[in-house]
């Protein structure tokens, strides 16, 4: 049985790289009657400030503009200035300025897919779908919109829905490379992903595939691709994809992570370590690469370095008590290999303590794994067991999309 660590975490780690949310970069032009009123100054200072990157400065030039025609507003001030809040963060003021466009511009769809896009940042769900949702009332064969409706439905746990916009988006264009991108991921996700089908994974790795064919420079959809190699055990090639998208980006961390585990998968743990240290020069702060070196150590029998990896692992998830108990679990093992019952038992009941084996999966695994198996007659660990809670669950821990399912804006 595949152990809970290499089960999961490519699952956790499986970036879905959904397609990025790209502002438009030109409004509709106004008549040409219209625009003759206007004394364009400050907005002409305000595209120069913000093309510039200066925000704060492009912000202030396009409220001047603003408050000195407000008996003849200009969507286009409305329309850049929203752009210039997006881009520093001011959300809230970025969505009333797309909606100040849309009462200009009501046919077009800027408006709507500018405050939609706010609303996916800020994480509110419901708004971005039914913002999407108005764009797509007004350009229902817009390639761009569907595509990232389906983005917002799949953010919303609505994988079903988001295939099929995603499909609509293909019926029209079946050119776009995203787009099968964001439907493989989609069709990974829309199943028990803690037990994905077989078929489900080919399906998805084959869209993959097909943006490939399209774009292969798709780092995303080929890191996406490895992920599926690696869950069908074609650990080479989810190697020679991997190594494909280093060539790209050597300083991606998730690529080396996925490497790291790959090479684990296949002993080879030379690679895997040097892999997983390529992780934390990169981003030092990475538990699961701690983790996963904790494994390499472990498979090693160096059992001290790997307690010092799990440790350092938990000690970066301070506010996650349900991760601690897992790198608890994780040290349990090592106590159980070297026959330390006293040792394994506290680590056990620090896990316990952190609800950990409330989760099915943990639990069954525990009661099943061959390193706790001559400890099962001892009166101290049945007395543990006994006293472990009867109904399971299934956490939010373990759900990809809660912690490292993640869209790419």
């Amino acid at each position: 049985m595949l152990s809970l660590s290499k089960k999961e975490f490519f699952t956790l780690v499986l970036i879905v790289c959904l397609s990025q949310y790209t502002l438009p970069q030109q409004a509709s032009a106004q008549t040409a009657s219209a625009q003759a009123k206007y004394d364009f100054f400050f907005f002409k200072k305000g595209i120069v400030d913000k093309n510039k990157g200066k925000y704060a400065d492009a912000i202030a030039d396009f409220t001047l503009f603003i408050n000195d025609h407000k008996k003849q507003p200009y969507a286009q001030a409305y329309y850049f200035r929203a752009h210039c809040h997006y881009y520093i963060k001011d959300y809230d003021k970025s969505i009333n300025d797309f909606n100040s466009y849309k009462k200009l511009m009501p046919n077009e769809i800027d408006g709507d897919m500018g405050a939609a896009r706010c609303y996916a940042e800020m994480g509110k769900r419901e708004q971005a779908v039914a913002a999407f949702r108005a764009a797509e009332v007004l350009k229902p064969e817009s390639t761009v919109v569907l595509n990232e409706l389906g983005l917002a439905l799949c953010h919303s746990n609505d994988y079903q829905n988001g295939i099929v916009k995603f499909q609509q988006a293909l019926k029209i264009d079946s050119s776009i490379a995203v787009v099968y991108n964001n439907l493989g991921a989609a069709t990974y996700f829309y199943q028990d992903v803690n037990r994905p089908h077989e078929a489900d994974m080919r399906k998805a790795r084959d869209l993959f595939t097909a943006c490939l064919s399209r774009d292969s420079s798709y780092l995303l959809a080929r890191r996406n691709r490895a992920a599926m190699h690696y869950f069908l055990k074609a650990y080479d090639k989810a190697i020679a994809d991997l190594k494909r998208c280093k060539q790209q980006d050597r300083q991606d961390a998730t690529t080396h992570f996925y490497l790291g585990v790959s090479y684990l998968a296949k002993n080879n743990w030379d690679e895997a370590e040097r892999n997983l240290l390529k992780v934390l020069e990169i981003n030092p702060n990475s538990d699961i690469a701690y983790e996963e070196l904790g494994e390499v150590a472990r498979l090693r029998a160096d059992y001290p370095k790997a307690i010092a990896a799990y440790q350092k692992a938990q000690s970066l998830a301070p506010k996650n008590e349900l991760y601690q108990g897992f790198c608890d679990y994780k040290m349990a093992i090592v106590a159980a290999t070297q026959k330390d019952e006293k040792t394994m038992l506290t680590y056990l009941r620090a896990a316990k303590k952190r609800n950990l084996f409330t989760d099915r999966d943990v639990y069954n695994e525990f009661m099943h794994h061959a390193v706790f198996q001559p400890f099962m007659g001892n009166l101290k660990l049945q007395r543990f067991i006994e006293n472990l809670y009867t109904i399971k669950k299934t956490n939010k821990f373990l759900s990809p999309e809660l912690r490292w399912f993640k869209m790419n804006r």
